[in-house]
């Protein structure tokens, strides 16, 4: 039967996929953890935070000051995930006796921070930009809808008027 990833170690290969994704969209290998924070929903970034700790602390993710990266464990730790996911048969043997995934498994198992979100919360995903923090703000509205209206009325108005003072004959 194929090995599936415990709770803990889905976890942890989620955070280095979100350290791995936001390095590769900003084109470098170490990351300020500023743009990973803006890259999750403001209510997660706690949680998110602190499986980055748990990382750090199993070996599988670097700081470099503010920055963090995928370290050379963290990669044969996802290496192994994508075995897993591959339904590789041999997988959890070679998992038992190679000389660097055998003691990251065991840390990712013994790290209770890398709990799972509660089941009513999904796991983290990026959102696309950065949240305002004002969700009632946010919404659509037909006052907010109203005004973006009436500005951009007011934008041609002023467009127009300027289009006439300039290319118009008097």
């Amino acid at each position: 039967m194929p090995r599936v990833l415990t709770d803990r170690e889905n976890v942890a290969a989620t955070v280095l996929y979100l350290i791995m994704q936001t390095a590769t969209s900003l084109k470098c290998e170490r990351v300020h953890l500023l743009e990973i924070a803006k890259r999750i929903e403001y209510h997660e970034r706690k949680m998110v935070l602190e499986w980055i700790d748990s990382a750090i602390a199993c070996g599988i993710a670097n700081m470099y000051g503010e920055e963090i990266a995928v370290s050379p464990k963290g990669q044969v730790f996802l290496a192994f995930t994508m075995q897993v996911a591959n339904s590789v048969e041999t997988v959890d043997e070679d998992a038992r006796t190679h000389p660097v995934l055998a003691p990251v498994l065991a840390a990712i198992a013994a790290e209770s921070r890398f709990r799972p979100p509660p089941s009513s919360v999904a796991p983290p995903q990026p959102v696309s930009k950065p949240p305002t923090g004002n969700s009632i703000a946010s919404e659509k509205s037909p006052w907010t809808i109203g005004g973006m209206l009436g500005v951009a009325l007011i934008a041609w108005g002023l467009i127009y008027t300027v289009y006439l003072l300039l290319f118009k004959p008097h």
